[in-house]
């Protein structure tokens, strides 16, 4: 819509063309046309939390709590604005706020399924773990066998190390529109017996899950069963003489034939039923011409500590704003002497990188990375790695590379609520987030262990 258009039109027109727009996915022309009604219409409830709900789709977090607070500030009685409310103070890790919202919402409405859910998904983040579990129980009594309650229990369950049942309930995420089910003919393996068969074992969620779930692979061996791998191409050559896989794949050949498939994520159901214990990494393949690679980028700095970095991971994953940072985040490190920060991101990232003078400090080895085997080869190079929750963190803790994995006030269920250590990798530290969307005071927990690190180099001198 041109400007002289956008001039004529009233108030009511401009928001009945702004919601128009925004069902169309066209979400730039339904901004510009909230703004232009906002002026006419400065206390419309209906724009303010519409408007609160686009600039969340964009990740413009903070504008979306404006927004949405003004829309409560002007009806807080209204439901859907209670419910746009509540999910941007989740984003934010006002959580607290937000389950007296969702309460306040499941009282009104006892037989709204996505109330109770919420609800639930809301004093988990809080980490109220065990109101959270009252809340998923008292709503399986009215919502019995509902794929989201169970999903949602079953990473409460899991983030508390209760692997056995955790991990059984985490199979309802293929019932929800978390994960999609194949559609080929293969029969899906539920525990049974795999002596002689063949199992396909498929690519599930980030590279992350992929490189740390497969270490359950020899646990499908030990029942008797042929292991294909399928994987994504950027982990292929890392993952060629991975423990447990008689094959490692991209694609599936033609007339291939399987008894079964399964993911990676799938195998502990049955493995927690018979183990205790958290099997360790697997071995990854770093290929000859990744590793002369990867020391070509260090060996004029064998005498600092070497300090491999990340700050963003996959845009396409929907908790990267929460996850990630920015690449200054590392220039006060910088500047410590005795020390050389390498950048490990590739991603679209990497153009204000380069643009604001970063990468003179912050050296780049990343951004002509093949694939993830000279990602790891880089790694491997290094004497520590500082990253955010990406899959680096993953190969640094499967190669035994010591790293500081950088959490964000909501980490995934892997490392739990509390605590700086993960029975998953042993050369991992955690570094949590003492307050929501907060990274000052994890660099500055970050640039303390870095001076001890260094004196622990020197011998104790500083």
């Amino acid at each position: 819509m041109t400007n002289d258009k956008l001039s004529t039109l009233s108030g009511e027109s401009a928001k009945k063309a702004a919601i128009a727009s925004h069902l169309k996915d066209d979400v730039e022309t339904a901004r510009q046309l909230y703004y232009k009604a906002l002026v006419q219409l400065p206390e419309d409830v209906e724009i303010w939390t519409n408007l609160g709900i686009l600039f969340r789709s964009q990740k413009l977090i903070f504008q979306s709590f404006r927004a949405q607070k003004k829309a409560f500030d002007l009806d807080p009685e209204k439901p859907s604005v209670c419910l746009n409310f509540a999910n941007i103070l989740d984003d934010i890790g006002q959580h607290d706020n937000a389950i007296s919202l969702r309460k306040k919402l499941v009282t009104a409405s006892p037989d709204n399924v996505e109330a109770h859910i919420m609800l639930i998904r809301s004093l988990r983040l809080a980490r109220h773990l065990d109101a959270a579990e009252k809340a998923a129980a008292h709503a399986l009594q009215l919502f019995p066998d509902n794929p989201e309650i169970l999903f949602y229990k079953s990473t409460m369950l899991l983030a508390q190390g209760r692997y056995t049942d955790g991990f059984l309930n985490y199979l309802w995420r293929f019932d929800t529109d978390q994960i999609d089910v194949p559609t080929d003919k293969i029969n899906r393996w539920k525990g049974q017996n795999l002596d002689g068969k063949r199992v396909l074992v498929l690519p599930e969620q980030g590279f992350g899950d992929t490189i740390n779930f497969t270490r359950f692979l020899p646990h499908l061996k030990s029942l008797g069963a042929t292991v294909h791998l399928l994987c994504r191409p950027p982990v292929l050559r890392l993952m060629q003489r991975v423990k447990g896989a008689d094959a490692v794949i991209t694609e599936t050949s033609p007339g291939a034939e399987y008894d079964y498939w399964t993911t990676a994520l799938d195998i502990p159901v049955d493995y927690f039923l018979r183990n205790k214990r958290i099997p360790g990494p697997i071995r990854l393949t770093l290929p000859d011409a990744a590793k002369r690679r990867a020391q070509k980028f260090t060996r004029a700095h064998q005498s600092k500590l070497r300090v491999g970095c990340v700050w963003a991971g996959s845009e396409g994953n929907d908790r990267n704003t929460m996850r990630s940072f920015s690449h200054q985040n590392f220039l006060p490190l910088a500047k410590i002497p005795g020390i050389q920060l390498f950048s490990l991101y590739k991603g679209p990232r990497l153009e204000s990188y380069f643009e604001d003078g970063t990468a003179a400090f912050v050296l780049d080895t990343a951004s002509t990375d093949q694939d993830l085997a000279d990602c790891a080869a880089t790694v491997a190079e290094m004497d520590l790695i500082i990253t955010a929750d990406t899959v680096t963190a993953h190969i640094a803790g499967s190669l035994g590379i010591e790293v500081w994995n950088l959490l964000h006030w909501e980490p995934f269920w892997l490392y739990g609520t509390e605590g700086d250590q993960t029975d998953w990798y042993t050369s991992m530290t955690l570094i949590r987030q003492s307050r929501a969307n907060d990274w000052n005071d994890v660099f500055k927990v970050v640039e303390r262990k870095l001076l001890e690190r260094l004196a622990e180099r020197s011998g104790g001198k500083t």
